[in-house]
């Protein structure tokens, strides 16, 4: 991410260009991460973006890593809500 913020000064003429352009930039790098939007809702022309884009690679490693092997059951115990509002 260093490295795209550098890039993407290197090309503008001021900082407060910078500014603006990276932070639409990293907007658009996470709304493609896969979270916001599912990568099959994605529109065809946009789908590469996953494939440049290092936050989708850190997000499917921290995924990768916290639910890889859990075996999650829907009973009781472990439902989302777990009761009924009254």
């Amino acid at each position: 991410m260093f490295a795209f913020f550098r890039m993407i000064a290197a090309f503008t003429n001021s900082l407060d260009s910078a500014t603006k352009v990276t932070g639409v930039a990293i907007q658009a790098s996470i709304v493609c991460t896969g979270y916001l939007v599912p990568p099959v809702s994605m529109h065809p022309w946009f789908s590469w973006i996953r494939w440049v884009d290092p936050v989708q690679y850190s997000f499917e490693a921290l995924m990768a890593n916290e639910f890889d092997g859990l075996d999650v059951r829907c009973v009781p115990p472990f439902l989302a809500p777990a009761g009924v509002l009254e």
